[in-house]
């Protein structure tokens, strides 16, 4: 069967500047013809996959040379049919799994049970928010989230001894402005001789400049 130099080197896997290498080294057959009427026959063919094949395996050129003095067309042939790349298997669909036996009867009627070790999202209720955290939410909103909970159980905002616990009021203190970024503060619930002592030093010193 005649081959053209365009089969030749897609089969081959070399190069157009190699293939002339080796012919002019006589590993391949040259051709029949000049040009593009030139065809090569089943020989030709056989060397060149053959060649290729060695060298895309790593094999260098004098490596190949060795190997193949004296092999017969014939020998080539084996050669190529035993390298030949096998085809990829096919892919397997996956085997399809078994709907787990819920007990159900398909044709009555209702949902079905759902399976061991899954969870209901019905019976779900959103955590707790945490005290003090960012998240949390007002009192007001805990309370409206306690009243739709209803009876589901757990803990509740009422059962929290931090729910209503207020913080002591902070003290009072006058602020006496004395020179300019300096103040004077005094406790309001300081003793009589505290502020009385704090209206001499505005006296003295207030409204001066610095």
């Amino acid at each position: 069967m005649p081959f053209t130099k365009a089969d030749l080197l897609e089969r081959s896997g070399l190069p157009d500047r190699t293939i002339r290498n080796y012919m002019a080294r006589g590993l391949i057959p040259r051709p029949t013809g000049h040009g593009l009427a030139a065809v090569y026959d089943d020989e030709a063919m056989v060397r060149a996959v053959a060649i290729g094949r060695m060298r895309a395996s790593g094999a260098h050129i004098q490596s190949v040379v060795e190997q193949i003095a004296g092999w017969t067309t014939r020998r080539f042939k084996r050669y190529v049919a035993e390298t030949d790349p096998k085809p990829a298997p096919e892919a397997q669909a996956p085997a399809a799994v078994p709907a787990p036996d819920d007990g159900q009867d398909p044709s009555r009627g209702g949902d079905a049970a759902p399976a061991p070790g899954s969870v209901d999202p019905a019976r779900i209720r959103p955590a707790p928010a945490r005290v003090g955290s960012h998240d949390a939410s007002t009192k007001a909103d805990r309370r409206t989230a306690d009243a739709l909970d209803g009876d589901a159980g757990g803990a509740t905002a009422a059962d929290d001894p931090l729910e209503d616990l207020a913080l002591p009021p902070g003290p009072t203190c006058r602020v006496l402005p004395l020179l300019p970024g300096l103040v004077l503060m005094v406790d309001g619930d300081a003793p009589p001789i505290v502020h009385r002592v704090a209206a001499e030093i505005c006296a003295r010193y207030g409204g001066r400049r610095a």
